[in-house]
């Protein structure tokens, strides 16, 4: 992992921390550094999108791969909101979790996240932490491995949505990687992998894996 020095002052940030910014620049300096300060203070927090699109330009650090924001070291949920990528960014994929992070996403959705043809996870890349999903959509993602998650912990989805992510390797939705799964109530549809290993929509590498009432169809691969 990468430690990256808060840029400003955490005085601003109480918790539980609503976004603010007048504009998507300031939306994005608000968000990573509300997630820095968050990582900081020890407690868990939340952070509310308040509804609205962060749009990320560029890469915040590398964390075993190009990653937009911070990485999730602690207890952290994100909400009601959405982040994507500038579609003539460079690539990079959305969050990392740590082995000491745990990561609540609570109806947010995360879209055209991108990293190259060897690199994991196109929106989230869980190493070895938890990763929990409420009423949210991953969609359109892109990586090597793992198209919207690769994971290497504990990942909980509810109530969620993960469509039309691709792998150009394997696994066009979730690489579970010695690691637990559990899928409830969700829709896994549309995700595609062109390599040669194949999975359109889970790899499940010698992990846990539970998929219960969700619907899992119109995932291709070769």
């Amino acid at each position: 992992s990468v430690t990256v020095a808060v840029s400003g002052t955490c005085t601003g940030f109480a918790f539980p921390y609503t976004l603010a910014g007048a504009n998507n620049t300031a939306r994005v300096a608000s968000l990573r550094q509300a997630i820095q300060c968050a990582n900081l203070n020890g407690t868990a927090d939340s952070i509310d999108l308040n509804a609205q699109t962060v749009t990320l330009s560029d890469a915040f650090a590398d964390y075993t791969g190009a990653t937009g924001l911070p990485q999730i070291t602690t207890e952290i949920t994100l909400e009601n909101g959405s982040v994507t990528r500038d579609s003539g960014a460079a690539q990079f994929r959305f969050l990392a979790v740590s082995s000491t992070g745990s990561l609540v996403l609570d109806g947010v959705n995360l879209s055209s996240g991108s990293l190259g043809n060897l690199f994991n996870a196109g929106a989230i890349y869980n190493d070895g932490g938890m990763l929990t999903l409420r009423a949210s959509a991953l969609s359109g993602n892109s990586a090597g491995f793992g198209g919207a998650i690769y994971n290497l912990g504990s990942v909980m989805a509810i109530n969620s949505q993960f469509t039309g992510n691709s792998a150009s390797q394997n696994s066009g939705f979730l690489m579970n990687d010695n690691a637990t799964a559990t899928i409830i109530g969700s829709t896994i549809s549309g995700n595609s992998s062109s390599g040669v290993a194949g999975n359109g929509a889970i790899y499940n590498a010698n992990g846990a894996l539970d998929i219960i009432d969700s619907t899992v169809s119109g995932n291709t691969s070769t």
